[in-house]
């Protein structure tokens, strides 16, 4: 039987097993710091550790085209100079965290349209000019936490593979996104999902399949946001449920099958939301109720609302209806 011959490549921060005509598994962790130790990584199809890409304002591209997988986390982050992932392609899974953030002249994934799993979490953050998820078309699960955040120019996410993050879902201040196109074969949230701070969002018809949210869904500060029809297939909420400073949101329509709350209702600072009829098949929450200050539900309502729930906590409902001429 033949067999493989082994190389030791040594470079600070480095240990790199070469597998000569065989696959190359790279043992330990690695901080790219230049060309060199760049290049002396460039065969690996698998590495052991972290692989590690910070500030480096040289870095106008990673050329690592045989990378399938890293067993540890991935860290992309800071990188000024960084146009491009394009030369990660047969990348398909990390172990654990994928981070790639404040990398300001990046504008687009595509290059990781092989990545199918991250084993922990996934956070897409401060990528100024990052305009869609576009390459991670083929990710189908995060193992815990998925972030994307702080994203100016995105204007869509183009996650269409994504079924399922088992942990925590977030979705804050990307001041460009319009909708959450991408999402569409999303049916499961662990724990939170939570949307907030996104300035330009108008809808969540993109969230049709999505069925469970296991901890609290938060959908909060999204100024231009109208409607909740798109979460009409949620059928389990596990934890609380937060509305709050949405001032575009008319209804509660779409949350016809949300039946009961192990946690809190909260209900905040919705400055056209005219009607909780969207919430007419809840009748339980297992903690506190708060229905405050949205001007356009009559307090008597919201009063009414409120007392036809079985409510384990705190009852608070006050300062509704002041916009309202016609409120008894």
């Amino acid at each position: 039987m033949s067999r493989a011959l082994f190389v030791l490549l040594a470079l600070p921060g480095f240990s790199v097993a070469v597998s000569c005509g065989y696959s190359t598994h790279c043992r330990g962790d690695f901080d790219v710091e230049n060309t060199a130790s760049l290049e002396a990584i460039a065969k690996c199809e698998s590495i052991s550790g972290d692989l590690s890409f910070w500030m480096q304002d040289w870095l106008e591209f990673i050329d690592l085209p045989a990378l399938e997988f890293v067993r540890s986390g991935m860290l992309v982050d800071g990188n000024n100079s960084l146009s491009s992932l394009e030369d990660l392609s047969s990348l398909v899974g990390v172990g654990r965290e994928l981070t790639i953030s404040g990398n300001d002249t990046l504008t687009s994934l595509e290059g990781l349209f092989s990545l199918e799993t991250v084993g922990t979490s996934l956070s897409i953050s401060d990528n100024d000019s990052l305009t869609s998820l576009e390459g991670l078309s083929s990710l189908e699960a995060v193992g815990r936490f998925l972030t994307i955040s702080d994203n100016n120019s995105l204007t869509s996410l183009d996650l269409y593979g994504l079924t399922t993050v088992r942990s925590s879902l977030i979705i804050d201040s990307n001041a460009s996104l319009i909708s959450l196109e991408g999402l569409a074969s999303l049916g499961y949230v662990g724990m939170g999902l939570s949307i907030s701070n996104n300035d330009s969002l108008t809808r969540l018809e993109e969230l049709s399949s999505l069925e469970t949210v296991g901890g609290e869904l938060s959908i909060s500060d999204n100024n231009s946001l109208t409607s909740l029809e798109g979460l009409s297939s949620l059928s389990s909420t596990g934890g609380s449920l937060f509305i709050g400073s949405n001032h575009s949101l008319t209804s509660l329509d779409g949350l016809a099958g949300v039946g009961s709350l192990r946690g809190r209702l909260r209900i905040l600072n919705n400055h056209s939301l005219t009607s909780l009829e969207g919430l007419s098949n809840l009748d339980a929450v297992g903690m506190d109720l708060s229905i405050d200050n949205n001007r356009f539900i009559c307090q008597s309502e919201a009063e009414a609302f409120a007392a036809s729930i079985s409510v384990g906590g705190t009852v608070t409902v006050e300062n509704n209806g002041s916009a309202r001429t016609d409120c008894p």
